[in-house]
C-alpha cells in the first residue's frame, strides 16, 4: 500500500522475490526475514521498525488524529500484550479523514472502512499517528 502511494523500496525498506535460499543463516545474524522465497527487511513488516524507518528517513512525522489524511498511518500499542511493555504491533491506513474518528483499512482482521474508535475498543492502550510528508 505504501509503495502504491509513492514510497519507493530502498535497501532499508523492501520485500522482494529472491532466488536460492535467502535465509540460510540463522535469524539472529540477519536484519531481515524470509518467507516463501521472499526476503524482506524488518522495517517492511515490524511495526516499530517501520515507524523508525519512516521517521528517520523523513518520510513521515508523528501527528495527531486531527491532522491525519487519507494515506497516512495510525499505529496501535497494547502495553500488556503477553506481558511485554510497549508492544506496537498494528498499523492501519487512513482512508477517510475525521478529527476524532478516522476511517481505516488494515489487514490483520481484513477490515475495510473500519474506524479508529473500533480499533481502540479491541484492546489497544494507545496510538500514534504518522502523517506522510
Amino acid at each position: 500500500m505504501l509503495e502504491q502511494g509513492g514510497i519507493s523500496q530502498t535497501d532499508d525498506w523492501y520485500c522482494r522475490k529472491e532466488s536460492g535460499d535467502p535465509c540460510k543463516w540463522p535469524s539472529i545474524f540477519r536484519d531481515y526475514f524470509c518467507e516463501d522465497g521472499y526476503k524482506f527487511k524488518k522495517s517492511w513488516t515490524v511495526v516499530g521498525d517501520l515507524y523508525d524507518h519512516l521517521i528517520e528517513k523523513k518520510i513521515a512525522k508523528k501527528c495527531g488524529l486531527k491532522d491525519l489524511q487519507p494515506g497516512d498511518l495510525i499505529q496501535y500499542n497494547e502495553k500488556t500484550f503477553f506481558g511485554w511493555k510497549d508492544n506496537w504491533h498494528h498499523t492501519a491506513i487512513v482512508v477517510e479523514a475525521n478529527p476524532t474518528n478516522p476511517k481505516l483499512v488494515y489487514h490483520s482482521d481484513n477490515k475495510c472502512n473500519s474506524d479508529h474508535n473500533y480499533v481502540m475498543k479491541t484492546g489497544f492502550d494507545e496510538f500514534r499517528g504518522l502523517c506522510i510528508i
